[in-house]
């Protein structure tokens, strides 16, 4: 749910012209958390030591496409993507 509000609330500052970020990547992280510090918010998350992760996450993307990106992610990672969906309770 987290995820999902600071996404909508940075494709709204993006389209507004109004980031509070240089990146939009970065404006997702900014929202992630009430504090609105991003250092706080990689500590929160577990991530800041981190450099072998990342997120996909697909807004209005064809369904045809997503099979193939993940194929394309799955074939550099050699490992199974995990569905965030199926960890809902955290």
């Amino acid at each position: 749910m987290h995820l999902n509000i600071a996404v909508s609330r940075a494709l709204l500052n993006k389209r507004d012209g109004k980031l509070k970020t240089d990146a939009f990547g970065n404006e997702i992280v900014y929202y992630c958390d009430l504090s609105n510090n991003i250092q706080h918010t990689l500590q929160k998350y577990g991530v800041q030591n981190c450099n072998q992760a990342f997120f996909a996450i697909f807004v209005d993307f064809p369904q045809d496409q997503q099979i193939k990106v993940k194929a394309e992610l799955r074939a550099v990672t050699a490992c199974e993507l995990p569905n965030l969906n199926e960890h809902l309770d955290f």
